[in-house]
C-alpha cells in the first residue's frame, strides 16, 4: 500500500500525521513507512472503537511544494523505543 504526502503550502519538518488505513490491515504486526530513499520510518498502527486502522507517525522533512510516496512495510525490526531507568535497573518499552 502506498500513501502520498504532500507539503503544500508549507515545509513540514518533524511533522506528526495520522491517518485511517484499510480495517483488514493485520494490527498485530510491526510497520514503517518506506522512503523513495529506503529508509524507514517506525510507526504505529492501532484500531480504533469503530474498527478502522489508524496509522500514527512523525514524517522527518518533506519541502514545500514537495509530493513523496511511501510505502507501508513491515519493520523490519523492533527496536527498543523507550528505556526507563531507575537506579541500575533499566525496563525497555515499545
Amino acid at each position: 500500500m502506498t500513501i502520498l504526502f504532500k507539503a503544500v503550502p508549507h515545509d513540514r519538518r518533524n511533522c506528526p500525521v495520522s491517518f485511517p488505513l484499510p480495517a483488514d490491515l493485520n494490527t498485530d504486526k510491526n510497520y514503517a513507512l518506506k522512503c523513495p530513499c529506503g529508509k524507514e520510518i517506525p510507526c504505529q498502527i492501532c484500531r480504533r472503537a469503530d474498527g478502522v486502522a489508524e496509522l500514527f507517525t512523525v514524517i522527518p522533512d518533506i519541502p514545500k511544494g514537495a509530493e513523496v510516496h511511501f510505502e507501508i512495510v513491515e519493520a523490519s525490526a523492533t527496536k527498543e523505543l523507550v528505556t526507563v531507568k531507575n537506579g541500575q535497573e533499566a525496563d525497555s518499552y515499545d
